[in-house]
C-alpha cells in the first residue's frame, strides 16, 4: 500500500509505504502514486531515495516541503479566562478546539473580557508542494461568539453579556446561569428541579431526579433516576446505568458514555461514546455510536435522521430493533418527549398519593378509628388516584397512537452498521422492515422506491427486500 498525504496548509508531503501481502513496490509505482496525489514541488530527492534503497516499511515519512510566506502572520486568539485543566480543549496551532473532550466550568462578572483576537498581516506569497502559489494574506479567525455574549464594536474583543458560568460546547464560549453541585445528587441535595443550567460533578444516584431548563451536565454516572432537560443539552460524562427504570429525556441533545438498560428521548440528535445496552434510545435528529466499542445491543434505537453504529446485536442474536422515521420524526418525537415528561410526574404523584394512602390504611386496619378528617381524606386521596390513574393511561393510549406519525422516512436517509451486523436484529425504515437472519459486515441501509436496498462492503453487492 502506498499512500502519500498533503498538509492542510500545503507546505509539506507525507509518504507511507506498508507492503502487507506483497513485494516492496518500484520506484514506478512510487513516483507514480506521488504524482497522482499532485506533488510536483519541493520533493526531497535524497529522503526519496534512501527510502527506495533501503526498501523497509515507512510511514509518514515527510519528502517534500513547500515554501511559505514570509512575512505573513494569521489571526490568533488570547485568552483571559482559563478553564481548568483537564476539561478545557485543546488547541490545534489554528486556535481550534476539540469540543469533544468537556471541561468543567468557571464564572465570569458581567462586561469581563473573555477573549480578544491580533489583526492579522499579509506578507510574501509561498509555493506548496503541488505547485500552486500560496497567498500572501493573513488568515482572520472567527471569535468563539456564544450565548450571553458579544463582541466589541471591531469585532476584536470577546465579552460576558451577564454574571455566570462559562463553559466551552460547539466551538463557541457560552454563559449561563448555572446551579453547580459540587458533588452528588442524593439525600444531601434531593431532587433538583432549577430554572437555568445544572452542573453536577458527581453522580446522579438510583431514585433521584434532576429537572432543569437549560443545559445538564453530570460529571458521573446516573443510576436509576429521572433527567429532564425542558429545551437544553444533556452531557452525561461517564453513563448510565438505569436498572430498567432511568428516564433521560431532553429538549436537546445527549452526549452520553454509555447506556444500559435505561429509556432515552431526545429531540435533537444522541452520541454515545461506548455502548447501549437493553435500552430504548429515540431521537428526533441522528444517532451516532461509533467511537470505542461502539455496540447497540438490545432495546432499540429510533430515530429521524439517520443511524450510524459500529456493531448491531449480539452473538447470542440478541434481538435488537433500529428504526429510522419520517420528516414528521421532528413532531413525533417532540410530542414523545411531552408525553415521557408528563407520564413521569404522573407516576411520582400517585406513589405519593399511595403511599399517604397506605399509612391511612396502617392505622384503620390496627383497629384505631379513623377521625372524621382522616376519613375525609382518605376519600379525596382514593378519588385523586383514580384520575390520576385514569390520566395515566390516557398518556400511555397517547403514545402508543403515535405510531401513526411514522410514515416512510425521506430518500437519503440511512443506517450504517461499520462493523457487524448480527442475526435477529430487526431494521425499519417507517412502515418498510428488514428482519437480518445473516452475520453481516460493513452494511448500510436505505430505502428507495418504498424497497430497503442492502448494501455490503463491496459495491456492487445489493440486496433488495
Amino acid at each position: 500500500m502506498i499512500k502519500v498525504v498533503i498538509s492542510e496548509d500545503r507546505l509539506t508531503a507525507f509518504l507511507t509505504i506498508d507492503p502487507v501481502g506483497q513485494g516492496f513496490p518500484s520506484e514506478a509505482e512510487i513516483r507514480g502514486s506521488i504524482a497522482r496525489a499532485g506533488v510536483v514541488y519541493g520533493i526531497r530527492e535524497d529522503i526519496l531515495g534512501e527510502v527506495l534503497r533501503s526498501k523497509t516499511p515507512v510511514e509518514s515519512v515527510a519528502f517534500a516541503f513547500g515554501e511559505p510566506g514570509e512575512g505573513r502572520q494569521d489571526a490568533r486568539l488570547i485568552w483571559h479566562i482559563d478553564l481548568e485543566d483537564g476539561y478545557r480543549p485543546t488547541f490545534t496551532e489554528n486556535d481550534r478546539a476539540d469540543y469533544k473532550h468537556l471541561h468543567l466550568f468557571q464564572q465570569a462578572s458581567q462586561g469581563q473580557l473573555l477573549v480578544e483576537k491580533t489583526a492579522p498581516s499579509d506578507g510574501l506569497q509561498g509555493k506548496g508542494v503541488t505547485g500552486e502559489v500560496l497567498s500572501g494574506e493573513g488568515r482572520d479567525l472567527r471569535l468563539p461568539v456564544g450565548k450571553n455574549t458579544y463582541t466589541s464594536a471591531d469585532g476584536r474583543q470577546l465579552f460576558a453579556e451577564i454574571e455566570g458560568f462559562v463553559f466551552w460546547n460547539e466551538e463557541a464560549l457560552h454563559i449561563d446561569n448555572i446551579y453547580h453541585i459540587r458533588g452528588n445528587v442524593d439525600y444531601n441535595t434531593g431532587n433538583v428541579n432549577f430554572q437555568g443550567a445544572v452542573v453536577v460533578d458527581g453522580d446522579v444516584r438510583s431514585g433521584f431526579r434532576v429537572e432543569a431548563s437549560d443545559d445538564i451536565f453530570i460529571a458521573g454516572t446516573v443510576g436509576a433516576s429521572s433527567v429532564y432537560s425542558q429545551r437544553g443539552d444533556i452531557t452525561i460524562k461517564c453513563g448510565v446505568v438505569g436498572k430498567g427504570r432511568a428516564k433521560i429525556i431532553a429538549g436537546g441533545n445527549l452526549h452520553c458514555g454509555f447506556v444500559q438498560d435505561a429509556t432515552v428521548g431526545i429531540k435533537g440528535s444522541a452520541v454515545i461514546d461506548h455502548y447501549a445496552i437493553n435500552s430504548n434510545i429515540s431521537a428526533g435528529g441522528a444517532i451516532r455510536i461509533l467511537e470505542n466499542e461502539g455496540v447497540v445491543r438490545g432495546g432499540s434505537l429510533t430515530a429521524g435522521e439517520s443511524i450510524e453504529v459500529q456493531e448491531a446485536g449480539s452473538g447470542q442474536e440478541k434481538y435488537t430493533q433500529i428504526n429510522l422515521m419520517s420528516a414528521e420524526s421532528s413532531d413525533y418525537h417532540a410530542t414523545v418527549w411531552d408525553v415521557q415528561r408528563r407520564e413521569g410526574e404522573v407516576a411520582n404523584n400517585l406513589e405519593s398519593l399511595r403511599r399517604r394512602v397506605r399509612f391511612i390504611e396502617v392505622l384503620r386496619d390496627g383497629g384505631k378509628d379513623l377521625s372524621a378528617e382522616l376519613s375525609g381524606e382518605l376519600r379525596q386521596l382514593e378519588s385523586e388516584i383514580e384520575r390520576l390513574t385514569g390520566d395515566l393511561q390516557l398518556l400511555a393510549d397517547r403514545k402508543k397512537n403515535l405510531n401513526s406519525l411514522n410514515t416512510e422516512p425521506e430518500k437519503g436517509q440511512v443506517v450504517k452498521i461499520h462493523r457487524t451486523l448480527h442475526p435477529n436484529v430487526l431494521i425499519s425504515f417507517g412502515l418498510s422492515e428488514f428482519y437480518n437472519r445473516d452475520l453481516r459486515r460493513e452494511v448500510t441501509l436505505s430505502l428507495e422506491d418504498g424497497e430497503i436496498q442492502v448494501r455490503t462492503t463491496a459495491e456492487s453487492d445489493v440486496e433488495q427486500v
